[in-house]
């Protein structure tokens, strides 16, 4: 599926059910806070004028409405992503994608992305976030790490919606459920497949991201480990990097391809002699 229709239904789905991942600090407090600091620290050190700001991916906005907010006049504040599913007052908008900004170079004082990096092509998107960074400015990122929580959450999500596809998918065989009754299903067992294999493409620890950006041209001025709230999950959300341009040190590393998870397509359907309540009653 393309990266456009993806997001663009992945943000509908889970704004019109209320579940939008919004990045709200009540849930996010680290995330947060990691953000705001910098962006903080960076307009006192500036000390004149208006800063110019880009957050790249910015989907449904909560972070980007949380800092325009934040620092309101001392700002402005762009948002681009490849889908926009809702746009707040005090933002200017760009639905383009983190490879083709459309920006003059050394144009923006500071750039935030949270865990954006891992769905685009990175050395296009690293290229682009550093042409249009200011020399003296800063890159404050928030990336996946493959050992994070959200990743084994995922993990557990996938392996149950694949569970019940295999048995929904028997059902068809048998003519007791007609294919569009389990389209849901496919789409979620893709929906986890796809940010599984994503988020296992990043590094996994800080001297490994470390030399990644730099190799892609930045100086490295902090990596901190990003902890989740107590809500919905404790544990690892990811690495917050601070990035500066410098010289590129050898050949740009490219992340992998991620781990393979089983695709809907793949799913095939339970043997009739296995016990559906049994089954489920082992994976809970």
């Amino acid at each position: 599926m393309p990266a456009r229709r993806f997001w663009r239904d992945y943000w509908k789905e889970k704004i019109e059910s209320s579940k939008s991942s919004s990045l709200d600090s009540e849930r996010y407090p680290q995330l947060h806070q990691f953000v705001s600091d910098w962006i903080s620290k960076h307009i006192s050190e500036k000390a004149k004028g208006k800063l110019r700001i880009l957050e790249i991916g910015i989907g449904p906005g909560g972070l980007a409405k949380k800092i325009k907010q934040l620092f309101n006049n001392q700002i402005e504040l762009h948002g681009v992503d490849i889908h926009i599913p809702v746009k707040h007052e005090g933002i200017i908008y760009h639905e383009v994608p983190a490879e083709k900004l459309p920006f003059n170079d050394n144009e923006f004082d500071a750039v935030y992305s949270v865990f954006t990096l891992a769905y685009t092509d990175e050395e296009k998107a690293l290229s682009e976030l550093r042409r249009v960074l200011k020399d003296d400015g800063r890159a404050i990122l928030v990336v996946h790490s493959p050992s994070s929580t959200v990743k084994y959450l995922l993990e557990d999500a996938h392996q149950k919606a694949t569970l019940g596809l295999s048995f929904r998918k028997r059902d068809v065989k048998e003519g007791k459920k007609q294919l569009k009754d389990i389209s849901n299903i496919e789409r979620d067992v893709d929906e986890y497949a796809y940010l599984l294999e994503r988020i296992t493409r990043m590094p996994s620890n800080a001297n490994a991201l470390k030399e990644f950006f730099e190799s892609h041209g930045f100086s490295v001025e902090e990596i901190r480990e990003i902890k989740a709230g107590n809500e919905p999950f404790g544990g690892q959300l990811g690495f917050g990097v601070v990035l500066k341009k410098s010289e590129r040190k050898g050949k740009p590393i490219k992340l992998g391809k991620g781990k393979k998870y089983e695709k809907s397509h793949e799913v095939k359907p339970m043997p009739p002699d296995i016990d559906e309540g049994m089954v489920w009653s082992m994976a809970d």
